[in-house]
């Protein structure tokens, strides 16, 4: 269970969003579903990589201005260091799921290793009164073992369908212009609010934040919802994962 776009593959049907309907596509990441009416006018903001003590306050705030609930993927060694900015994120409103521990990419690691640092970053949100449903993994990718390792956790696998911002080059109007190009019902929009090291993570958290005005009145104006993700994936009918199509994984 889980979806993202990065570029056709005739070998995989067709994921049918609202009344668009777009190619299937690889790297093991998603295969069908289909959005059923109520979703037909909702999309999503999601957050990765957090918490963070400035970026995601930062983000909070902008979002609670413009009336906006999303959801955050949480690493569990950052909930870890800074568990009242979790609690910050569940009191505003907003959804938390699972994005990892150690940021292990699922087709080029052991399920043993994966289920292992899952079960460990799903323990550290419970401790902090956390109920997770869904999980984002890193990269949005999966393995074959991904889906049924999902469901022994208890979790829906998703991703994302629009990463505007990818490397971080480029400039707020390009992501804007990359959503509004892209988004279509059902549309799930990439975003950070955290990061480990480096000038480009960072520069991805800024974009994030410069993204929220923008895309929001852009979203009111073309009459969407911004809902959290799983709101979403709730609507999603027969959504599986088939990892007979998976190929090598993308570059980390």
């Amino acid at each position: 269970m889980g979806w993202i776009h990065t570029r056709s593959n005739p070998r995989l049907p067709e994921i049918q969003l609202g009344l668009e309907v777009h190619t299937g596509l690889s790297f093991g990441r998603c295969s069908s579903g289909v959005l059923n009416d109520a979703a037909a006018n909702t999309v999503a903001l999601s957050f990765e990589d957090g918490p963070d003590p400035v970026w995601t306050r930062r983000i909070l705030a902008s979002l609670d201005a413009s009336g906006t609930r999303a959801t955050f993927f949480v690493a569990s060694p950052r909930a870890v260091v800074w568990p009242e900015v979790i609690e910050e994120i569940a009191d505003a409103g907003h959804e938390i799921g699972l994005h990892c521990g150690r940021h292990l990419v699922h087709p080029s690691s052991s399920e043993a290793s994966v289920r292992q640092d899952a079960e460990v970053a799903l323990s550290v949100l419970s401790s902090q009164n956390v109920e997770v449903r869904l999980w984002l993994p890193p990269c949005g990718q999966v393995a074959p073992f991904s889906g049924d390792l999902a469901r022994r956790l208890g979790l829906q696998l998703v991703s994302w369908t629009i990463d505007p911002i990818g490397d971080a080059s480029g400039s707020i109007d390009g992501v804007i212009d990359r959503v509004t190009t892209e988004l279509n019902p059902g549309s799930i929009i990439r975003a950070h609010d955290g990061f480990d090291d480096g000038a480009r993570a960072a520069a991805a958290c800024e974009l994030s934040l410069e993204m929220i005005r923008p895309l929001t009145d852009h979203l009111e104006a073309r009459g969407y919802e911004a809902v959290p993700v799983g709101e979403i994936a709730s609507r999603v009918l027969d959504l599986t994962v088939d990892p007979s199509v998976a190929e090598p994984p993308l570059p980390v």
